[in-house]
């Protein structure tokens, strides 16, 4: 299962389209509700740096509640250098400019997934 992680519905669309082109179920949150789905099998997290204040706290929870090799996908605005150096300082398996993340979704997706079988 992959998680994506925005407020964003307009984002959450194409992730969804894109997991289950892949096969994938896709289960859209919200970052305060991170902790309402801990127990599923989350396999690849799918990050919109806007939604978070923190982005190092934010891996952190993501890699204590499913384990310290689920890749974590960050994007965000191009214009944001700092946000994204700070995404990649955290340990962001990826991270990508928006425009970057939706051109190549579907084959990020189908490589996160595959590589962590």
């Amino acid at each position: 299962m992959i998680l994506a992680v925005t407020n964003d519905l307009i984002t959450a669309t194409p992730i969804e389209r894109a997991s289950q082109q892949n096969g994938e179920r896709c289960l859209v949150v919200a970052p305060e509700n991170l902790s309402d789905v801990e127990d599923l099998p989350i396999r690849l997290v799918i990050l919109d740096l806007l939604t978070i204040d923190d982005v190092t706290s934010f891996v952190e929870s993501v890699h204590n509640a499913f384990g310290s090799d689920t890749p974590v996908i960050a994007f965000g605005p191009h214009v944001d250098a700092e946000l994204l150096s700070k995404a990649q300082a955290a340990g962001c398996t990826q991270v990508l400019s928006r425009g970057q993340f939706h051109r190549d979704l579907r084959v990020l997706i189908a490589d996160a997934v595959a590589a962590h079988r």
